[in-house]
């Protein structure tokens, strides 16, 4: 999928931002504060900040340095970084760079051993750092992205899986260790 030649990736960007989006899947309860595209038409910083929740970014074209307190690495299209709640971060975005970016409350809906607690276990352990996106987040942030362009009947019931699913799907990364 295409985006920038099927959608006008502002207006979709704006629309998927506006969708208050709490999402149940299994044990874990995704609260989005934020779901949206940036387009770079230069360069641009993002000021050193943190964030109490977890924040995903992928880069869609581009690239963008990203710098933490004790290291710093680049993004390139087709790969994605997570910070953690507590994670200081700042960004360089170089122009050109597209990036899709979701920023999310996590939570456990009952303290019992489940999928949900191997997640945030593995959400809290994962270093910062870019990983490739071999599951089709992009794919699935694309998605999103048109039918909150579209708002065609259904558009909310779709677009509620698929952000479980581009949340999950980043701990594919790494194989599923005994819950």
């Amino acid at each position: 999928m295409n985006i920038a030649s099927d959608i006008d990736l502002k207006k979709a960007s704006n629309r998927l931002s506006e969708l208050d989006l709490k999402i149940t899947s299994g044990n874990l309860l995704i609260e989005v504060l934020w779901f949206r595209a940036m387009q770079c038409d230069s360069d641009s910083v993002i000021a050193r900040h943190t964030h109490s929740t977890y924040e995903f970014h992928f880069a869609y074209s581009g690239s963008s340095e990203v710098q933490l307190d004790d290291r710093e690495f680049t993004v390139k299209a087709g790969e994605f970084y997570m910070t953690g709640p507590g994670v200081f971060h700042r960004q360089v975005t170089n122009k050109g760079h597209t990036e899709f970016s979701i920023n999310c409350q996590l939570s456990m809906l009952e303290e019992k051993q489940s999928e949900a607690a191997y997640i945030l276990n593995f959400l809290k352990s994962a270093p910062c750092r870019p990983y490739q996106d071999t599951t089709g987040i992009m794919d699935l942030f694309q998605w999103a992205l048109k039918e909150a362009y579209e708002q065609n009947i259904g558009f909310y019931s779709n677009i509620s899986p698929i952000t479980a699913m581009i949340v999950t799907s980043g701990d594919r990364r790494h194989p599923l260790a005994a819950i």
